[in-house]
């Protein structure tokens, strides 16, 4: 992921790329942006367990579904 810098209070741009990365705020894995770019509800088990494959073991924010449960 390229963000490009901005003057305080504008949006930044983010450009995507195929190897693009965002850390986990919560457990410190790079978690690919594209599955970074959407938190799913909290009764979508499916989601959650790709979610699950990409962060580390014990993380927090998985395992609260975002602090939902």
């Amino acid at each position: 992921m390229l963000v490009r810098g901005t003057r305080s209070g504008e949006v930044a741009e983010v450009l995507e790329t195929d190897d693009a990365t965002v850390e986990c705020a919560y457990c410190a894995a790079d978690v690919p942006a594209r599955d970074a770019a959407a938190v799913p509800p909290k009764d979508e088990d499916e989601a959650w367990v790709k979610l699950r494959n990409v962060h580390h073991r014990g993380c927090e924010w998985v395992a609260t579904r975002a602090h939902r449960l």
